[in-house]
């Protein structure tokens, strides 16, 4: 639900608990229940500092976090040696206390910002999925299940960044190296904007294959050139694309097309999430977090 390590919580949610240190490497490895500092302390150094980038006051600064949540825990043995077993209970509990809390402050921020309870919901993905229906993104459209929805699942293809025959190249001139955000809502925003939305209505079985008068198709085809007898599942854009940029000829073997329309809010919704974002991480005001569920949607 929450896409960041419990290290980072205290920050995030301006919490006064946080993540604390432990030296895993010394006390989960160990069968002995007690073990001296200066090796915790070591250990902590190997694990958090491998590359010992660290400054001085750094380092320091974490040992004496280290020594203070013994003396706090009271982990100390009356040698000065460190009972693991109490740390590490102390530990896990404090983890579940920092959860507890960034759990709660994100809860509060979504309440606020969309109206929703994150406690109704088990995933951010299924988060964003009610939240798209309850603003209306779905009207008119129906939910598959069955033979249609597998069928139009074999058309679904993602995933790949690739070049053409997965061939490397070595290029020596200048390129761009762009680092984009919000992948997803823009490509939703597009599908609003560009194409109408989402299909509407009831997938209906092709009987004769007339392309012109759908709204949207996904059909299994079989290739009559170049590739001959390959037979591939496609939707409209990628049969569209193959056509136009490949050549290719074909047969319709079966399929299924949408005729009653699309629904466009899906555009609308995904630039008010945006814009919401932006306008508050502006204010650095850290409910704009919140507004990530636009980004998380299982696609």
């Amino acid at each position: 639900m929450i896409s960041m390590g419990l290290s980072h919580f205290s920050k995030m949610f301006d919490l006064k608990v946080k993540k604390e240190l432990v030296p895993y490497n010394v006390m989960c490895n160990s069968n002995n229940q007690v073990v001296g500092v200066e090796t915790c302390l070591n250990g902590l150094r190997e694990q958090l500092d491998p590359f010992q980038k660290k400054t001085d006051i750094e380092v320091s600064k974490m040992y004496d976090e280290f020594v203070s949540n013994c003396e706090e825990w009271e982990c100390f043995n009356d040698e000065g040696n460190v009972n693991t077993q109490k740390y590490l209970g102390k530990y896990c509990h404090m983890d579940c206390v920092t959860q507890y809390h960034g759990w709660e402050k994100f809860r509060e921020w979504v309440l606020e910002s969309l109206e929703m309870d994150i406690n109704h919901y088990y995933t951010i993905s299924s988060l964003a999925d009610a939240y798209l229906q309850k603003k209306g993104a779905y009207d008119g459209c129906y939910q598959l299940g069955g033979v249609p929805r597998a069928f139009i699942q074999r058309c679904v293809v993602g995933g790949r960044t690739m070049t053409s025959e997965n061939k490397k190249h070595h290029v020596k001139e200048e390129v761009e190296d762009l680092d984009a955000n919000s992948l997803y809502p823009s490509a939703m925003e597009r599908i609003g904007r560009e194409i109408g939305g989402y299909l509407k209505g009831k997938p209906k079985v092709i009987q004769t294959f007339v392309p012109h008068k759908y709204d949207g198709y996904f059909v299994c085809i079989e290739v009559t050139n170049d590739i001959v007898g390959k037979t591939m599942f496609l939707d409209r854009f990628s049969l569209e694309d193959l056509i136009k940029y490949q050549g290719i000829e074909y047969k319709v073997i079966n399929g299924y097309y949408y005729d009653e329309g699309r629904n466009p809010n899906v555009e609308e919704i995904m630039n008010h999430l945006y814009d919401t974002r932006v306008e508050k991480k502006k204010e650095e005001n850290k409910i704009e977090l919140a507004h990530e569920i636009g980004v998380q949607i299982d696609t």
